[in-house]
């Protein structure tokens, strides 16, 4: 491939990746007071920018489940890495364009990634009770990174603006 070609590619991939997120509120990119989950009364949510567009970050109660979160374009599938000898169950769901997979393990590790044409989330938890359970699957399928859910302000922890040295 010639470089001139290359160039053009590069260019044109760009271009592509700028107007592909023009006018959406993606994932790092949450109006005012909005999260891409609706969160269950008493939970709060921290996150982080991430790379191309991503976000990462935990979502939780006093005396709740933790469920760590990360979501993007570039993220892989978490749930189908877990190896068979560590799963005690897993189970798929479509719910509208998405696709849900949820994997338990033996160390009571709840793993689920939803992906479709959605950024790809991998929500990852450890699961103590029936109680924690319910709560992190309705928390879960609400996924939408789009348009998000509007929450009291209080609840969004925002990560720390960070001071470059001059």
């Amino acid at each position: 491939m010639s470089k001139s070609v290359l160039a053009l590619t590069i260019i044109a991939l760009g271009i592509l990746g700028v107007l592909s997120t023009q006018g959406q509120v993606g994932p790092t990119k949450w109006r005012d007071s909005h999260v891409p989950f609706r969160l269950l009364a008493g939970y709060k949510i921290k996150s982080f920018s991430g790379f191309e567009g991503g976000a990462s970050g935990t979502i939780w109660k006093e005396n709740g489940p933790n469920i760590q979160f990360g979501l993007g374009m570039l993220n892989k599938s978490e749930a189908d890495s877990i190896p068979n000898e560590q799963v005690l169950w897993r189970e798929e769901q479509e719910i509208g364009e998405k696709h849900f997979t949820f994997v338990y393990t033996r160390s009571k590790d709840l793993i689920t990634t939803a992906e479709g044409k959605v950024p790809l989330v991998n929500f990852h938890t450890k699961i103590r009770n029936q109680q924690d359970l319910t709560e992190v699957l309705l928390m879960f399928l609400t996924y939408e990174p789009v348009h998000g859910y509007a929450v009291d302000p209080s609840l969004i922890i925002s990560e720390p603006q960070k001071t470059k040295n001059p």
